[in-house]
Order: C-alpha cells, then sequence, then structure tokens
C-alpha cells in the first residue's frame, strides 16, 4: 500500500488537488507498473500546466490513464524488438576486406 501512498503524494506535488479516487490509484496499481504510473502522472503534470491548470479532474485522470496505456505498448514494443535481436544473430561482412584481397 506504501507505493499507493506514494503515487498519491506524487499526484499531490505535481497537480494538487483533488486527488483520484483512491480506487483509480488501486486500479492503476494492479495495471501499471510503478515507472509507468510516475511517467504518467509527470506527463500528466505537465500536460495541465500548459494548459494553465484549466484540465478538470476527470479530463487529467484520462490523460493520465491513456499515458499509461502508451508508455506501456511502448515498453513492450521495445522489449519485443531487443528479444528479436538477440534471437537473430547478424552476419558480419566487410565488403571493403574482400575488395583488397583481390587486388
Amino acid at each position: 500500500m506504501s507505493e499507493l501512498k506514494n503515487h498519491q503524494n506524487l499526484w499531490e506535488r505535481l497537480i494538487g488537488h483533488p486527488l483520484p479516487l483512491p480506487d483509480t490509484f488501486v486500479y492503476w496499481a494492479t495495471n501499471f507498473s510503478d515507472e509507468v504510473i510516475k511517467y504518467a502522472i509527470s506527463r500528466t503534470a505537465v500536460k495541465n500546466l500548459a494548459m494553465n491548470g484549466t484540465m478538470t479532474q476527470l479530463y487529467r485522470e484520462r490523460y493520465a490513464t491513456k499515458v499509461m496505456r502508451s508508455r506501456l505498448k511502448d515498453l513492450q514494443r521495445v522489449s519485443k524488438m531487443r528479444a528479436s535481436a538477440q534471437a537473430t544473430p547478424v552476419q558480419e561482412s566487410n565488403s571493403i576486406a574482400g575488395v583488397y584481397d583481390q587486388q
């Protein structure tokens, strides 16, 4: 539960009141990693500042959730790319060396 409190404190420090309902933080914690939640709260704070604090509470929460989903997909895509890069060995070729060898 301390992670939930940390997320609530981060929201309060970066965005302010009102905080999302505790159920919202529980939903985020069960579906996203700590890193993704912190990233989304930070991005939401940046957007809120860019909009001069005019985001409604519902908009903030929905935006944060959207950022979390997007970030999760990005991380999964990168992980998949790394896994496929490690699985397929790269054949090194040195075409310049071949040219000099022929001379």
